[in-house]
């Protein structure tokens, strides 16, 4: 029986092959199979290409005495306690927000897991939060959360887009980048992007 089922995997792997797919895998006597996917070489090389900057706002909730203020030292922000999101933005920020203001330190009394979250817990008087611009816009505007500037202090976040070096984009990939960069502030997108992809 082994046998037999041994020549009836290397005959389905010969065929799939055969005609451009991969066996993704063997599920009893089925074969799972894909056609079209990409295929990893040992000398792909990932491209990261600048697609936009995205200013990153400190904001506050609006009853908080900062919210009042036209600006405020770096060492007042220092003293601020900060809700972040997430490990990966949340870290990241975190690092960004630190160098900017030149000291390590950061006064993080609580994670929550994404930038919703984040924008409750800030309107809620947990503390401050970074966020970016594009999210907290129209809070900000209908008085929901207060924009804290802070003295000499402008954060921008690059945003990146990450792909294979040989690769080619698709119409529909090339389709959504055009759509991302057409709904950003012209002063912080790379408009070359799409024609060097």
């Amino acid at each position: 029986m082994r046998d037999l089922q041994t020549r009836y995997f290397e005959t389905a792997r010969t065929v799939v092959e055969r005609y451009g797919g991969t066996v993704e895998k063997f599920i009893g006597d089925a074969v799972m199979a894909v056609w079209g996917a990409p295929v990893a070489q040992e000398d792909d090389a990932l491209t990261n290409t600048p697609l936009y900057r995205e200013r990153l706002l400190i904001v506050t909730a609006p009853n908080d005495p900062l919210a009042a203020r036209q600006a405020v030292s770096t060492q007042e922000i220092l003293r601020q306690p900060f809700v972040m999101a997430g490990r990966r933005s949340g870290l990241h920020r975190r690092a960004l927000l630190e160098k900017a203001l030149g000291r390590s330190g950061l006064i993080v009394t609580r994670e929550v897991a994404d930038q919703e979250a984040l924008k409750e817990a800030v309107r809620g008087g947990l503390g401050c939060g970074l966020l970016p611009q594009t999210l907290v816009e129209s809070d900000v505007r209908d008085g929901l959360l207060a924009e804290i500037p802070v003295d000499g202090v402008s954060l921008v976040e690059e945003i990146c887009l990450v792909r294979r070096s040989r690769g080619h984009f698709s119409s529909g990939a090339m389709a959504f980048c055009a759509e991302i960069l057409d709904s950003r502030e012209p002063a912080l997108v790379d408009r070359e992007v799409i024609d060097r992809t």
